[in-house]
């Protein structure tokens, strides 16, 4: 056999030489051949022939020996036994691997299946029952002694975990993601020393870990840890004592979420003659996330947010953190260890800061000093009066450092500030510093995303020369963002603003020479656009998408919208736009939410180009114009939510209108 197929690549050989002669032309392209893929186990939809012969081969290759099963969603799939029956029992096997088991069925559902499958496969080393509809675990789990795997994530019914789980001394990984009603782990958990990995996101009915947490010296991903009020024990020092756990895991790794719960007869006290800093060896820690939720402390408000400020300034993580959040956080100041001057020395590789419905807080620290910092994301921060509570020339120095080369905040990419009502803004003396001293303010020169939402007290804040994307929601009308451009290469690409006056005030009218995206909505006042003319006549050539919404006081928007020549979409509230001009480019266009519209404006004829089309929520539109045949491009028809008789009348076949829009391929209408 190997002689033959050596002759016949011989002849093949000798042919692709003098492929001329035979008129063959050599094709570059390699040869692609799509491989089956193989596996360990049997899929029984893989078998072609009689039942009764599939039956036969698959109770053949099932035998002991068989280590791993996988159950893939489907119509066919692949049996654990010879024959699981109506009842769920299962033959002993060596089965090692079993996944995805919520797939079979509605053997899911079945205790008694479980029950019986734990019994016979004593020998498991992973076990999945993610999804299932199973409520109650059987003792009998921790009779897999072998077990290093287990997923019981997303079961939603499940309260209570069996105490027999502690008895899994090989388990690696315990997954328990999404189980919403489970209210405890078991009082022994610390017996797991093998465990690596415990998840339990999603679970908010967990009160706190249990005791002798740190006693799994192992544990290195632990994403989500509940910290408050246990059912037992002395009341005083509680926090403090599962906080002086968490110290012991120093191998955790990767982000931590700390979910502190804090009841109305809580007490933080240091025992033992420690200092805190729990987390500050935890040197593998990238991201940590610290939530406070309180309890019942209508009349302890001070003394409960004094435990914030206790309780975090504890924490105090290692020097390698990249990621900060803190959430509901009563404190009215940042602990020391990030309001110190050599902030460097704490954070030094802080890259994102997130800080949100942190109500007390008035200022932050000296962020400017972290020179890695790209993200710093500030929400709900209802006292915040100054970024820094310090004059611009104490934090630089004396005001000549503001002359000089240091960058500030060197590395920051993403800026958003949303909520903040009393938001004054960065320095208490920002607003006055180029009056006084003829300076002009310090300018982010990495900022590329910038979002201000809601902050109406903000008049002045350090200029965004090379910001891209810009959301200017709710804010004060004089804001400026941008000073100047520089070396005349304007960067920004999306603009989202509730103002129309924000594109003349806020920025230079050179900066939308770029502009592919802008979104002008709810704006209350304006009535027309042609004081904005000059902008839209800089951005004629670049402009893609233009949304017109809910400006409920707008007449018209013909003015400057003649210039916009590369316009692809268009979202207005107007019927006399300038249809002609937009005839060779317009490719999408929506009529959301215009009740006073009654006919399409007659312009629209022209708009060749057109493929995708959208009425939405136009209750006095009653009819189709007789052109819509000329929009020949058109693909694509949507209408909802519009009057009665316009359905009526586009009704297939039998509708008034159904000749002029027949030839769409796409049509829907509910």
């Amino acid at each position: 056999m190997s002689r033959g197929v050596k002759e016949i690549r011989n002849k093949l050989d000798a042919i692709a030489q003098n492929h001329n002669q035979f008129g063959f032309k050599l094709d570059s392209q390699p040869i692609r051949r799509r491989r089956e893929e193989t596996c360990s186990y049997v899929y029984a939809r893989d078998i072609i022939g009689r039942k009764d012969d599939v039956k036969n081969i698959v109770a053949r290759l099932l035998d002991p020996h068989v280590q791993q099963m996988n159950w893939r969603a489907g119509k066919n799939h692949s049996c654990p036994t010879r024959d699981l029956d109506a009842k769920g029992s299962f033959t002993t096997l060596k089965i090692r691997t079993c996944l995805r088991i919520s797939h079979i069925g509605q053997w899911y559902k079945s205790d008694q299946a479980l029950r019986s499958l734990l019994a016979n496969w004593i020998c498991l080393r992973a076990l999945d029952l993610s999804h299932s509809k199973i409520k109650i675990l059987p003792d009998t789990l921790g009779k897999l002694v072998h077990l290093r795997y287990l997923d019981l994530s997303w079961k939603f019914d499940l309260e209570v975990l069996p105490n027999s789980i502690t008895d899994l001394h090989n388990l690696e990984t315990l997954r328990l993601a999404g189980c919403e009603k489970l209210r405890e782990l078991p009082e022994d958990l610390c017996k797991l020393t093998k465990l690596r990995v415990l998840d339990t996101i999603g679970c908010q009915r967990l009160a706190c870990m249990p005791r002798g947490m740190g006693k799994l010296n192992s544990l290195k991903k632990l994403p989500f840890l509940e910290v408050g009020e246990r059912t037992s024990g002395p009341e005083g020092g509680q926090l403090a004592d599962q906080l002086e756990e968490i110290q012991a895991l120093k191998n955790l790794k990767g982000d931590l979420c700390i979910w502190i719960i804090i009841p109305t007869a809580a007490k933080y006290v240091i025992r033992n003659g420690t200092k805190g800093g729990y987390l500050s060896q935890h040197q593998h820690l990238t991201d940590i996330t610290v939530r406070f939720t309180k309890r019942d402390f209508k009349d302890l408000r001070k003394r409960v947010y004094d435990i914030d400020e206790a309780l975090l300034e504890d924490l105090q993580p290692h020097p390698n953190l990249r990621g900060l959040e803190l959430e509901g956080y009563g404190g009215g100041r940042m602990p020391k260890w990030p309001r110190e001057e050599n902030l460097t020395i704490f954070l030094p590789n802080l890259v994102c800061i997130k800080l949100e419905a942190c109500h007390n807080l008035q200022h932050l620290a000296l962020l400017g000093k972290l020179h890695k910092l790209k993200c710093l994301i500030l929400v709900d921060l209802s006292d915040l009066e100054y970024i820094q509570n310090t004059a611009i020339s104490d934090s630089y120095n004396g005001v000549r450092a503001l002359e000089s080369e240091e960058l500030f905040f060197p590395a920051l990419e993403q800026l958003v500030l949303s909520d903040l009502p009393k938001l004054k803004g960065w320095w208490r003396d920002d607003s006055n510093i180029s009056q006084d001293h003829g300076l002009s303010l310090p300018s982010f020169p990495c900022l590329s995303y910038l979002r201000i939402f809601k902050c109406l007290s903000l008049a002045c804040m350090p200029f965004c020369p090379r910001v891209e994307r810009l959301t200017i929601v709710g804010c004060n009308v004089n804001l400026q963002i941008m000073e100047t451009i520089e070396s005349g290469n304007p960067k920004l690409r999306s603009l989202h603003t509730s103002n129309v006056s924000h594109l003349k005030l806020a920025l230079p009218v050179e900066a939308f020479q770029h502009l592919n995206s802008m979104i002008i909505s709810s704006d209350c006042e304006v009535e027309n656009l042609s004081e904005v003319e000059e902008v839209f006549h800089c951005c004629s050539s670049s402009l893609r998408t233009l949304e017109i919404r809910c400006c409920l006081k707008l007449k018209s928007v013909c003015e400057g919208l003649e210039h916009l020549t590369a316009l692809e979409k268009e979202e207005g509230e107007d019927d006399e736009m300038p249809w002609r001009c937009l005839h060779h480019c317009l490719r999408s266009l929506e009529l959301n939410n215009l009740p006073n519209l009654v006919n399409l404006p007659n312009g629209m004829r022209y708009l060749t180009a057109l493929q995708s089309l959208e009425i939405r929520d136009c209750a006095s539109l009653k009819s189709l114009p007789e052109w819509m045949p000329e929009l020949t491009s058109l693909k694509q028809l949507k209408i909802q939510h519009c009057s009665q008789n316009l359905k009526e009348r586009c009704r297939d076949i039998t509708g008034e209108d159904w000749p002029n829009i027949q030839q769409i391929p796409d049509i829907n209408i509910y």
